[in-house]
């Protein structure tokens, strides 16, 4: 069936009509997904069908990201350097690109040769960890502009990078990754149907997308139009004709990783409860609201500091503006750097009597917790509940 385009009142994953606007979210400043801050308005809807929480496609929205992707540059502030996620209590460091292609061999998804086609690929950080890991596999980018076409073609074992629509790519992968690029689309389920159409007979798509549900910086992102739970991200790509392999919430902290392989139906049994779907919305934005007045409290009782230099720490850099005095990073990458004007230390480095907010996702705000309780100058507070 072909796809029609959508109209600005249907759901981005099952097409239903009629989204319910969530009242509440146009008074919270936003952030953009290369981490810069964005103006509060815009809105947030579900659909009472999928529970697919969702950004209207309304001329406005459109507007906003034709203006963020016009100056955008992801790492731009970290000197281009991909983020480093933190796994476990003992916080041991490593790329999300290398996370993830450690996990896809593990689960037998990379044979020794092959051929790969990065998404969204921007400057081609994740063709660095893939050739480490899968020195034989040659590999090819996609993205809309030509900005960053030298620089990925100068990566060792990269092809090509494809510039322009899908349609213009040729060949057939063995691996298809998509590594935050999907909550960026429309249409998702259109999105997987051409890219399945792209695979070897045995081949695999891997998206990896934030975990809404865990995660409720995430609703802030003002150019993410889809924010998916396990169970909206399964359907999705279950109505994209994928054959779901694995929808993991445990390779990578608040994020999923789904693998899947071309072959399915295109149809599905809708899992995601809209009734709970929207609750756990309404309870993140009220948390989020809450958030910023708890921290200007905690300003009371010494220099407040913010753990977190990513979306959550750019976003309460402008909430709580001069109230904050520092930011606390466990990347030595980022110590010496400045956000908002305010400069960036090591957990050991916090100064005597100051309170310092762990302005992360909760899961990850409580493995952190544990570890920088032993520098006991500051006091290090979870994010409230």
């Amino acid at each position: 069936m072909a796809d029609t385009p959508l109209s600005p009142t249907a759901c981005h994953a099952c097409r239903r009509e009629g989204l319910t606007v969530l009242d509440g979210f146009e008074a919270l400043t936003r952030v953009t997904s290369d981490c810069k801050p964005w103006p509060a308005g815009g809105q947030l809807a579900i659909c009472r069908g999928c529970g697919t929480v969702q950004k209207p496609l309304t001329a406005e929205w459109q507007a906003e990201c034709d203006a963020i992707y016009k100056g955008y540059a992801i790492y731009q502030i970290w000197g281009g350097q991909e983020q480093p996620v933190f796994a476990g209590a003992d916080g041991v460091a490593a790329s999300r690109s290398s996370r993830l292609v450690e996990k896809l061999a593990d689960a037998g998804h990379l044979p020794d040769t092959g051929q790969m086609l990065d998404v969204g690929c921007g400057s081609g950080t994740l063709f660095h960890s893939f050739r480490a890991a899968r020195p034989q596999w040659v590999m090819a980018g996609s993205e809309l502009g030509d900005q960053t076409k030298a620089v990925v073609e100068a990566i060792p074992g990269v092809e090509k990078l494809y510039v322009g629509p899908l349609t213009d790519i040729s060949g057939q992968f063995d691996v298809i990754t998509l590594l935050h690029c999907l909550e960026h689309v429309p249409d998702p389920a259109a999105f997987l149907r051409t890219l399945s159409g792209m695979l070897t007979p045995t081949g695999v798509i891997v998206v990896v997308v934030p975990n809404h549900a865990r995660n409720p910086y995430d609703l802030l992102i003002a150019d993410h139009c889809s924010h998916f739970t396990r169970d909206t991200l399964s359907d999705a790509a279950a109505a994209g004709g994928l054959d779901l392999q694995a929808c993991a919430e445990d390779w990578i902290a608040k994020e999923l990783v789904m693998v899947g392989r071309a072959g399915g139906a295109g149809l599905t049994a809708r899992q995601a409860d809209p009734a709970v779907a929207e609750e756990k919305a309404r309870a993140q934005m009220t948390a989020l609201a809450r958030l910023t007045t708890v921290a200007k409290e905690m300003a009371s009782r010494g220099p407040l500091g913010v753990f977190g230099t990513s979306i959550a720490g750019t976003w309460l850099s402008r909430e709580l503006g001069d109230s904050v005095q520092f930011f606390v990073d466990e990347d030595p990458g980022r110590h010496g750097r400045t956000l908002a004007g305010k400069p960036i230390l090591a957990p050991s480095a916090a100064p005597d009597g100051a309170q310092v907010l762990i302005g992360l996702a909760p899961e990850v705000a409580q493995l952190i917790k544990p570890r920088v309780d032993g520098y006991a100058q500051a006091t290090w507070h979870l994010p409230p509940a």
